[in-house]
């Protein structure tokens, strides 16, 4: 596969809920092999714990100013809570779901374009963030101080292997789940761009990260969890069809792509998903410890414990991943000495105790030792794991997906067996694959789709997309209300939804709406400004109808009055990227403007 761009290094950073981590390769080593990628092993605490990704975990000292990263940023907290001296601190964790839940409504998209619910964020620049004792802080520095700790990690990893950068040598990529609205995808690359993170705005490309996981897996051997147990995938042979799940810690995003003649990808429905990720299953084993050791006495262990809850919650997540649905054996955590001495002093043991032996089949306790029968087990990621399955199966029913060859699972929510086992018991007839890696899937990808970022061909639209225009006024046709006479005397109409391109349309990368003429408003006018618009509809009339929206704007300088109205620009929409670029050419100059819509 030959490198399409001319960086020397693709290098990503996946900004996941639950975990975070880096990944970059050179175009030397991309050129000889694909997935030669390099990325970083994080130790957390004592040791105990190495992983390949670190906490998403933000730690703010007193002063507000950023102070450290991941597990190092939990241990840090551990040790100010340890030492009574936490106060006036800022621990921020998985709030990267605060961009996915900041929507009027929390309705799962379907895949029926026609059909979407429409999700507006209220995702701003000015919106806060709440850290873990409640304190708040701007979640735009959050965010950018999370993204500038791994890239200048990144760097100083670079620098210990030779490579020394310029900022233009290095093609950033971030990853964003595909079911994000372009609100939230426009935060984190203001997020990426503002100074604590300091990548450049050219340099930085927004992956969807069911496509990266896409990539990733075209340039490797793959072990099917099938029972033949073959190496070779026929899964991206020319005009097949695959479904990618990635089940992450906070969302499921899926998309369908199909394979063109040449290797490239084309996205046959509109990206999907929900919040079914692997937090859905802690949040049920919090559950779980507060019913048996009761609810004030957990309360207490959260607050006054930091460093144990913490540990806790790590040592869950590595028996999350290698659960099995054996029903003759059980499963046995590790209680922390401080949760029993809390559980044995106060009084409101007995309610623990009863809840315990209400459910004394499935559930013991003994010492320190916490075990919950493989039965119980399943039950915790019931909730999860039977959303991403009704989800799938309604997915299945549409003919554009109904004659899929394969399931591709990745994130690191598809590492755990019981989930696993939930979609392959449910698609019989269809071949599930998970790479060997497939919680590093979205970040070895994101670093070959900087390489290769021509490799999606072809998007679905989940919106209507247009700009908000004044036309002639057209009687009988505009709604007289919306009638109005401009600075030159001509009858218009104002509101108009002009559309570039259809919810459901299939478009090529790089496809561009039509060309439509903006002019100045008066004589003495130095700018144009333009509104965004976007809809649920097919070719709305109005911006202002019914599940229509303004989303963004910008504006085009037009400082030269000496023409007076006899000023404008002709502006067209360019789409299929990750995302919405504008084009602005002036009609007397030909001078071109490019813009990014600020949503």
């Amino acid at each position: 596969m030959a490198a399409k761009t001319n960086h020397m290094l693709s290098a990503a950073i996946d900004f996941g809920t639950t975990f975070s981590g880096y990944a970059f390769s050179s175009l030397n080593d991309f050129q000889s092999s694909p997935d030669k990628v390099s990325s970083m092993t994080w130790t957390a605490g004592s040791g105990c714990l190495q992983s390949l990704k670190t906490s998403t975990c933000v730690l703010f000292s007193p002063d507000k100013k950023f102070y450290d990263f991941g597990f190092q940023a939990e241990d840090k907290y551990s040790e100010l809570v340890l030492e009574e001296k936490e106060k006036g601190w800022y621990l921020f964790r998985r709030f990267k779901m605060e961009l996915y839940n900041a929507k009027v409504t929390k309705s799962v998209i379907s895949m029926y374009a026609l059909f979407l619910l429409f999700r507006f964020c209220k995702v701003t620049t000015d919106m806060t963030l709440k850290s873990v004792d409640g304190k708040t802080l701007p979640a735009l520095d959050v965010f950018s101080a999370a993204i500038g700790y791994m890239k200048d990690h990144l760097l100083q990893k670079c620098s210990t292997q030779g490579l020394d950068l310029l900022p233009h040598d290095i093609q950033w990529v971030l990853t964003v789940p595909a079911i994000w609205d372009d609100t939230a995808k426009s935060f984190m690359r203001k997020a990426a761009e503002q100074l604590q993170a300091g990548i450049l705005a050219e340099t930085l490309h927004l992956a969807l990260e069911p496509e990266a996981a896409a990539l990733y897996c075209k340039n490797i051997h793959v072990n099917m969890s099938v029972d033949d147990g073959r190496k070779t995938l026929e899964t991206f042979k020319p005009w097949t069809k695959y479904m990618v799940l990635d089940a992450g810690g906070g969302t499921v995003d899926i998309t369908v792509h199909q394979v063109q003649d040449g290797g490239t990808l084309k996205e046959v429905c509109a990206a999907s998903g929900g919040d079914w990720g692997g937090t859905k299953v802690d949040a049920q084993f919090e559950k779980l410890l507060r019913n048996a050791f009761g609810q004030d006495i957990f309360e207490k262990f959260r607050r006054d414990n930091v460093d144990d809850f913490l540990e806790t919650f790590r040592n869950f997540e590595v028996k999350k991943r290698t659960l099995s649905q054996r029903q003759d054996e059980h499963i046995t955590f590790s209680i922390p000495a401080s949760l029993l001495d809390i559980h044995e002093n106060l009084e409101q043991s007995r309610s623990a105790s009863d809840f315990i032996a209400a459910n004394s089949e499935h559930i013991f306790l003994k010492k320190n030792k916490f075990r919950i029968s493989a039965q119980y087990a399943e039950s915790l990621f019931k909730s999860s794991t039977d959303g991403i399955v009704k989800h799938l199966k309604t997915l299945i029913k549409d003919p554009l997906v109904a004659d899929i060859s394969s399931i591709i699972m990745v994130g690191g929510y598809s590492e755990c067996s019981f989930l696993q086992k939930r979609v392959i018991g449910a698609f019989p007839n269809i071949r599930v694959i998970v790479p060997s890696e497939p919680g590093l899937a979205v970040l070895k990808g994101a670093v070959i789709s900087g390489h290769t970022p021509s490799a999606i061909t072809h998007r679905v639209c989940r919106y209507t997309y247009g700009l908000e225009g004044n036309g002639p006024f057209k009687e009988g046709v505009h709604d007289e209300e919306r009638k109005y006479v401009n600075a030159k005397g001509t009858l218009k109409c104002k509101g108009i939804f002009c559309t570039q391109v259809n919810i459901g349309d299939v478009i090529r990368v790089g496809h561009k709406g039509e060309r439509l003429l903006f002019s100045v408003k008066e004589e003495t006018s130095t700018k144009i400004y333009i509104q965004s618009c976007i809809s649920t509809q097919k070719n709305p009339m109005y911006s202002e109808h019914a599940g229509c929206k303004m989303n963004g704007s910008f504006s085009v300088e037009m400082s030269d009055i000496t023409k007076g109205f006899d000023r404008g620009v002709y502006v067209q929409m360019i789409f299929g990227g990750t995302e919405i670029k504008v084009e602005a050419t002036d009609k007397n100059t030909g001078a071109k403007y490019s813009y990014t819509v600020d949503f």
